[in-house]
């Protein structure tokens, strides 16, 4: 029984896989937040106590899953440093005492725009947001420092995104930190950039410039 801990720190440990299960899903239960009693009660309890959590440095893959969003007690995650892919579930709304969310150095993808209506919009306690360096699309909503309140360190840099810098952050009265360089050189970005270019291409025979003399 795990429902005790508070924090849990397995960083830099090299773990492979998926996100542990025990952190967020007791055995035998439904994939439903509630509070866990009793054999096939259809909840989710596991560390449902939690307040920090702490798995960056690590080879995690897949995606974060659906009753993540259950643990509602934290407000510290770093999953950054990872192989994590896909979109971030809806359910991650729900974790509204959440003040830190660490995600860069993975591979997250999805409009960023819906990302902000759906999720981090919600996460209104949030004091440092970092998505840089994933493979997010799209362009950054206007509203989002209108939404993010409280929020002081902002990086979304190295994306697939726009470079438009949301007009809200002339409102924002908390923001210190904003990291926001190269938001279109995300991986992905420079690698389909690359697929059309010459160093990537299946010529046969020679290049002729029209500036190119031959005897």
């Amino acid at each position: 029984n795990l429902i005790n801990i508070l924090e849990l720190d397995l960083f830099s440990n090299r773990i492979e896989g998926t996100i542990p299960s025990f952190i967020y899903k007791s055995s035998g239960h439904s994939d439903s937040c509630g509070t866990g009693t009793g054999t096939g009660s259809g909840s989710v309890s596991g560390m449902r106590n939690l307040v920090k959590i702490d798995l960056h440095g690590n080879l995690l893959t897949s995606t974060i899953p659906e009753t993540f969003g259950c643990l509602s007690n934290t407000t510290f995650i770093a999953l950054h440093d990872n192989l994590l892919t896909g979109t971030l579930p809806s359910s991650l709304k729900k974790l509204s005492n959440l003040n830190v969310f660490q995600l860069h150095r993975n591979f997250f993808s999805g409009s960023i725009k819906d990302h902000f209506t759906h999720i981090f919009n919600h996460m209104t306690s949030l004091i440092l947001l970092d998505f840089s360096q994933n493979d997010f699309t799209g362009i950054l909503p206007d509203d989002v420092f209108d939404k993010l309140t409280n929020i002081q360190t902002f990086a979304a840099g190295s994306n697939c995104m726009s470079s438009r810098i949301p007009k809200s952050i002339c409102n924002s009265k908390t923001l210190r930190l904003l990291m926001i360089s190269s938001m279109e050189g995300g991986f992905k970005c420079r690698y389909d950039i690359w697929a059309h270019t010459i160093f990537q291409n299946t010529f046969n025979g020679f290049l002729i410039s029209k500036n190119y003399k031959t005897e």
